[in-house]
C-alpha cells in the first residue's frame, strides 16, 4: 500500500495517494481548515488511484455539508497517473472539475476484497453526473479503461481542461 499525502494551505487541499480508513481524519480535517479560509470556494487537487467505499462514502458527507463550493483539481504524478472509482467518485460531488492534460480517468464497478461488485447503482450514480445513458456507461465501467483528459471531457465526467 502506497503512503498518502495531504496538506492545506489556505483554501487549498492537496492531496496523493489511495482513499483509505488512515487518511479519512487528516483528510476531513484538511478540508474543514481549508473551509475557514476566507475565500469563497475550497479547491481540492487530488491524484489517486481509488481507495475504499466506507472512506469514500465518510469524506464525501463532510464535503456536502462544508458549506463552501468544491473546485477539483485531477493530476498526474510520477507514481500516480490520475484517479480511478473513490477518487472519482469525490470528484463528481464538486462544484467544478478540471483536469491536467496529462492526468488520466477510470471509472469501474465497487470492489470488495479483490471481488467486483456489479451493482446497477454504480451505473444510475454515473447517468445523474453524465449526459450517458445506462448502456454507454455500462460499457465504460466494465471496460475498466483508463480516459485521457479528452475523453473525461467529452464523456462529461470533467468540465475543463487545463
Amino acid at each position: 500500500m502506497a503512503t498518502a499525502h495531504i496538506r492545506s494551505h489556505d483554501n487549498q487541499v492537496h492531496f496523493i495517494g489511495d482513499i483509505r480508513p488512515a487518511i479519512q481524519d487528516p483528510f476531513i480535517e484538511a478540508l474543514q481548515n481549508a473551509a475557514t479560509y476566507p475565500s469563497e470556494i475550497i479547491e481540492l487537487h487530488i491524484c489517486s488511484p481509488g481507495g475504499t467505499i466506507e472512506t469514500t462514502e465518510n469524506i464525501l458527507y463532510v464535503m456536502r455539508t462544508i458549506g463552501k463550493p468544491i473546485y477539483s483539481y485531477i493530476h498526474n504524478t510520477p507514481f500516480y497517473s490520475g484517479v480511478a472509482s473513490a477518487a472519482s467518485v469525490i470528484i463528481s460531488n464538486t462544484h467544478h472539475r478540471y483536469m491536467y492534460r496529462n492526468a488520466t480517468f477510470m471509472i469501474h464497478h465497487a470492489r470488495i476484497a479483490g471481488n467486483v461488485i456489479e451493482d446497477e447503482n454504480d451505473i444510475l450514480y454515473w447517468m445523474q453526473h453524465t449526459d450517458y445513458d445506462y448502456d454507454v456507461l455500462n460499457d465504460l465501467i466494465k471496460k475498466e479503461k483508463e480516459l485521457s483528459a479528452t475523453e473525461t471531457h467529452q464523456l462529461g465526467f470533467v468540465d475543463e481542461i487545463i
